[in-house]
């Protein structure tokens, strides 16, 4: 499984060398690689929400309401303790706070992901993927009672470059899947191209980072790029980002980071090309118009950036594995079972028997509940089997079972 590792992390690059970030640039290369950045994740989280949470959160933002602004308060058992709660939410949502590591929205309306995660930019480039999925866990775990599901809902990672000399493409040469094309002009000086808009399941755009580094003040993106040893302070700085939305990601059977992870190299593939996947999208040499759109070849340079995004990804397949998607729900699920059995035993399911009880005694108990519960079903064992399966939207698992 891949791990990417941000420029700036708290891991050292010489002792944590991350190929997807430290890239070796060819001798003569007319581009500068700077760097493969994740730049967005948002999360959503369905789940029950603990007993407490909306009230000690209603009396909180009522305190902030009077107040006129935001309150800020310590959780602790949270990655990040202080949280500034807004007087007011957003449609359903009725709690909205923000941390420098992320920002969050909590409902209680039973038919929507009760935990809305989207983190900030700077903790992107300095956490990796797994230590989000922790982060994310953490949060999940004190806020709701265990059975909770993560689904990712965007995610877009980004490639930034230097070169000497360069413009920005025109639409013309943009081959791709996409019809919406769309430049984006200040004074009059090109500085972004996007292909598809902001419903597609896919969205790619190129853009003067360093511009846009300038006008939201996110100063500490320049010592990112110092990380990389081949960084001109005096050239400008471009990036090309890839944007995944939720559509797009199920596609893949993406739902949780870890299988983000495990499917990473199939997602820019299918954007890009490679490993005889068709691309969604290249961009063609200039000098090549007039001709066919299959008979154009690629740009140089873009070709140099593809194979800078595919470099260091792992040659999935085009959607991940099923073997591989089963073991982490299964993993995911066991551990859900086990929260749940403790919580049983706590509240007193376990009918005289202490946790100090040998838990195979706990177990068999449980299963004379569940017997008891089938019988009230009229259902017999393999019977619920199926009908779960069959909820699940899967294929019968006992044969001869009507």
């Amino acid at each position: 499984m891949t791990e990417i590792t941000h420029p700036g992390s708290p891991k050292s690059a010489a002792q944590n060398p991350n190929p997807l970030t430290e890239r070796a640039v060819r001798d003569g290369s007319n581009l500068i690689l700077l760097g493969t950045y994740v730049d967005a994740l948002y999360v959503s989280v369905k789940g029950i929400l603990r007993r407490g949470v909306i009230e000690g959160f209603t009396e909180m933002k009522l305190e902030a309401r009077n107040a006129g602004e935001e309150k800020y308060y310590s959780i602790s058992g949270l990655p990040d303790r202080t949280f500034r709660l807004s007087p007011r939410g957003r449609e359903k949502y009725q709690f909205i706070l923000r941390s420098d590591a992320f920002y969050l929205e909590i409902t209680e309306w039973a038919n929507l992901p009760a935990l809305m995660i989207q983190f900030d930019s700077h903790t992107l480039y300095t956490h990796s993927l797994d230590e989000l999925q922790n982060m994310v866990d953490d949060v999940a775990k004190y806020f709701l009672e265990p059975g909770y599901e993560i689904r990712v809902n965007r995610f877009d990672l980004a490639l930034d470059f230097q070169r000497a000399t360069w413009h920005l493409p025109t639409p013309e040469d943009v081959i791709a899947r996409a019809r919406d094309r769309k430049v984006h002009f200040q004074q009059s000086h090109p500085i972004c191209l996007t292909v598809g808009n902001h419903r597609s399941r896919l969205q790619f755009q190129i853009y003067d980072k360093l511009r846009e580094v300038k006008s939201s003040q996110k100063d500490w993106m320049y010592e990112v790029w110092r990380e990389s040893a081949r960084y001109e302070e005096k050239l400008g700085v471009w990036r090309v980002e890839l944007r995944f939305r939720r559509k797009k990601l199920r596609e893949f059977g993406i739902s949780t980071i870890a299988e983000l992870q495990a499917a990473l190299g199939s997602l820019v593939r299918g954007v890009v090309g490679g490993d005889e996947a068709k691309p969604w999208i290249r961009v063609a040499s200039s000098d090549t118009r007039g001709k066919r759109q299959d008979h154009r070849p690629s740009a140089a340079w873009w070709g140099e950036i593809c194979e800078a995004f595919l470099e260091s990804l792992p040659e999935t397949a085009s959607h991940l594995d099923p073997a591989q998607r089963g073991d982490l729900r299964l993993e995911r699920d066991e551990t859900m079972v086990f929260a749940f059995f403790e919580r049983w035993m706590i509240q007193g399911g376990g009918e005289g028997l202490s946790p100090a009880s040998d838990p195979h005694e706990c177990f068999d108990l449980l299963a004379e509940k569940y017997s008891e519960h089938l019988a009230s079903e009229g259902l017999s064992f393999e019977e619920a089997i199926e009908r779960r399966a069959i909820k699940m939207g899967l294929a019968p698992v006992i044969s001869g079972v009507g």
